[in-house]
This record gives structure tokens, C-alpha cells and sequence, in this order.
């Protein structure tokens, strides 16, 4: 709105203590363009009536989900199946938004020798000194922040960007248009966003933000709308995020929603049906690329 694959985003599956790993390392190459019609999408799965996709257990708070128990305002899981989304969803906004096909070159190296990685809470500062980072890139953090924690998360991006180097933020926005029953579950969504102090429409708020920043220029923004209906994988994908981003939420929208634990399954169902109705549902996706301005 996070294991990871490395199969492409056709052939997910979730992880299992039975399921199997390769550990050969031996090279391979892969076009991004590359699908099967035979392939079944996840969603499709979803359609056929199971409801053993999102029953969840109601033995604890977090309704069979593992929640941050932190005072950060992020609220949604840190299980697997949370981070078998969004490493989803990462290849689904790379599938919507690829110029041309992509070539990968696979030598089984999982963490190349020259790349490091840290772990820092954003909202308290990032252990960096200034300007140590060519490309500083923010995605999807509009359940993380608050409305009030985004002008110190720009300055911090700022301070530790290079100067000429480049800022690039990607954030969505609401579900928008959509049968009545969309209507109603995407402005219930809203309303548990702006009840957590947060702003549901910071997509559309941040490329003016970073423009009115000293030492930014701004070089490109885009807002894409996605047909959350639409047959095609990618669409097909971007519908199934959105279904499992209110199944990952449940805690916070049943009330707002009227629903119960024995309810909520049902009304996943009625959710991925009526995306696919007519007047179409969308989703957008704005990105805004700025650049340090290097002082003379």
C-alpha cells in the first residue's frame, strides 16, 4: 500500500514448510515480457468460492496476523504472507510501468559483495551524514506516516541526497469510481486513514511538497490510473494487491465496515466480484522524480 520471489509474478505461490527451494546456482536468463497463457492467476483462484484464502483464525487480536507492536502508525502485517505482497506488488509496479523487455542474468548471487544493508525507523532519522546517496527512492509509505511526518521525511531525503542526485517518491491513492458497494468500502478505507491521523491522498499532495522545497526541481511526474477490472495479468494483479490489502487490514476496517470475523470472508468475496463490474473501479499510482539542485 515485503519471503521473496524469484519466480516471476505469474507463477506465485506462498511459502510453505513443504515447499522446496532450488540451490542451483547455474546461470539462467529471463525476458520480463515472457508469459504463458496457461498460467493461473492468483486471482482467479480467488474467484472459485474458496474461502480458504482469507479465512483467518480468531484466537488473538491480530486476527491470525502478526502485527507491528510498535508506536509507529504502520498498520498493516509483517508476516510472510505480507511480505509475499508487496514483493508482489513490487514486480507488479515494475510489469505496469516498464518502457521496454528486460533482460536478467542469474548467477545465484543473493547479495552482491559491494551492497550493504541497513535497517533505521525513518521517522527518527536516518543514520546517514549528508549527502552520501546518488538516488533516494520512497515507496508506498502512505500507511506508515502521518500526516504530520511527511515534511521531516522530505528534509531527511533531502539531507542525505547528493547534490545532482535524484529523489523519486511513488505513492497510490484511493480506489476511485466503481459500483456502489466499491464506492462504500473505498470511502470506509478512507475514513479509518484520516481516523489514524494519516492523509489518503498524499499521492497527489507530494510532487507539489517536493516542489516547493528549496534546492529541489522536480522532473518528471506522472499519475498512471489503473482498471482494477481490466482482464490483462497486470491489471489482474493490481486487483489482487487491493483484495489482499483489505484481507491484511482487517483489524482496523471491520468495525468501520459493520462486519464481524464470521463475516469479513464473505465480504473479500463480494469485494473481488464487484471490482470486476461495470462502471470500472480505479486505482491510482502517481510518481514524481526531483533532482538535487547543485549549488554554484
Amino acid at each position: 500500500m515485503g519471503a521473496r520471489l524469484s519466480i516471476p509474478h505469474t507463477h506465485r505461490h506462498k511459502r510453505g514448510s513443504s515447499s522446496k527451494r532450488s540451490s542451483n546456482n547455474s546461470t539462467s536468463t529471463t525476458n520480463n515480457n515472457s508469459s504463458s497463457s496457461n498460467h493461473h492467476h492468483p486471482l482467479d483462484q480467488l474467484m472459485e468460492g474458496s474461502h480458504s484464502h482469507h479465512t483467518v483464525a480468531s484466537s488473538c487480536l491480530s486476527h491470525g496476523r502478526s502485527y507491528h507492536n510498535t508506536s509507529s502508525s504502520y498498520w498493516l502485517p509483517n508476516d510472510n504472507d505480507e511480505n509475499d505482497r508487496l514483493t508482489a506488488e513490487y514486480w507488479t509496479l515494475c510489469q505496469e510501468h516498464r518502457p521496454f523487455a528486460i533482460r536478467r542474468l542469474c548467477i545465484g548471487c543473493i547479495r552482491p559483495p559491494n551492497v550493504d544493508f541497513k535497517l533505521a525507523n525513518l521517522t527518527t532519522g536516518l543514520p546517514f551524514p549528508n549527502n552520501t546517496f546518488d538516488l533516494v527512492n520512497i515507496r508506498l509509505f502512505i500507511l506508515a506516516l502521518k500526516s504530520d511526518e511527511w515534511q521531516f521525511i522530505l528534509e531527511e531525503m533531502y539531507r542525505v541526497l547528493k547534490p545532482g542526485g535524484c529523489f523519486q517518491s511513488s505513492e497510490c491513492g484511493m480506489l476511485e469510481g466503481g459500483t456502489d458497494f466499491i464506492r462504500w468500502a473505498g470511502s470506509t478505507f478512507e475514513k479509518v486513514i484520516l481516523s489514524r491521523n494519516q492523509e489518503p491522498w498524499i499521492s497527489l499532495k507530494l510532487p507539489k511538497m517536493i516542489g516547493a522545497m528549496p534546492g529541489y526541481r522536480i522532473l518528471e511526474t506522472d499519475r498512471k490510473m489503473i482498471p482494477l477490472g481490466n482482464p490483462d495479468f497486470v491489471c489482474k494483479d493490481f486487483h489482487y494487491d487491493a483484495i489482499m490489502i483489505f484481507k491484511a487490514a482487517q483489524p482496523f476496517l471491520m468495525d468501520s465496515l459493520g462486519l464481524t470475523t464470521d463475516t469479513y470472508p464473505s465480504f473479500l468475496d463480494k469485494l473481488a466480484v464487484e471490482l470486476r463490474k461495470q462502471p470500472p473501479a480505479l486505482w491510482s499510482f502517481v510518481y514524481c522524480v526531483a533532482q538535487k539542485v547543485v549549488e554554484e
